[in-house]
C-alpha cells in the first residue's frame, strides 16, 4: 500500500514540473541593451528592455527602461503611442534597432522623478539627419528644450 501512494507521490510531482515547464516556456523573452546619449549639458544612460525578436523593418520594441538624465532617475517608459507632457502630437513608439540609425523619429520616451520628461528620437527631416532630445522641464507653462544629442545603444 505504501509502494501505491509513493508512485502516485511521484506522478503528481512530475506532472507539476510539467506544468511549470510548460508556464515558463510560454513566458516572452526579451533582451537588454546599454544605451546613452549626451548633448551640450546633457548626460543620460542606462539600460533598456526589449523583446527578444525585431519587427519585419529590424527595430526591437522597448518594454522596460532604466537610467538616470542628469542625475535624475528615470521613473517609467512612457507609453507607446502618446505624446509625453508638452509634446503636442508628437508620439513616441518606443523602438530600437542594433543598426544606424537606432531610433525612429517618434523615438523613445520617458518620465524622470524630477517631474520632467524626455524623448530621444531621430530627426530624419533635418538637414543633416541627426539625434535630437525634446525635453519638457516644467509642464504648466511648459519650458522645454530640443538639442541634438549622440546616441547609442549595444545590445548585451
Amino acid at each position: 500500500m505504501h509502494a501505491k501512494y509513493a508512485r502516485r507521490g511521484v506522478g503528481a510531482a512530475l506532472l507539476a514540473v510539467l506544468f511549470v515547464g510548460g508556464c515558463t516556456a510560454t513566458a516572452p523573452e526579451t533582451r537588454m541593451w546599454d544605451w546613452a546619449y549626451s548633448g551640450a549639458n546633457i548626460r543620460a544612460a542606462g539600460t533598456l528592455t526589449t523583446e527578444a525578436r525585431p519587427d519585419s523593418s529590424g527595430f526591437y520594441r522597448i518594454v522596460a527602461i532604466e537610467g538616470r538624465r542628469d542625475g535624475s532617475a528615470i521613473v517609467r517608459l512612457w507609453p507607446t503611442g502618446t505624446s509625453i507632457p508638452c509634446n503636442g502630437t508628437y508620439t513616441v513608439d518606443n523602438r530600437i534597432k542594433p543598426d544606424a540609425p537606432q531610433l525612429t523619429k517618434s523615438g523613445i520616451g520617458f518620465a524622470l522623478a524630477d517631474g520632467g520628461y524626455a524623448n530621444a528620437f531621430y530627426a530624419d527631416f533635418a538637414t543633416p539627419p541627426t539625434y535630437l532630445e525634446f525635453h519638457a522641464s516644467q509642464t504648466s507653462p511648459c519650458v522645454t528644450t530640443e538639442p541634438s544629442v549622440t546616441f547609442r545603444a549595444v545590445p548585451r
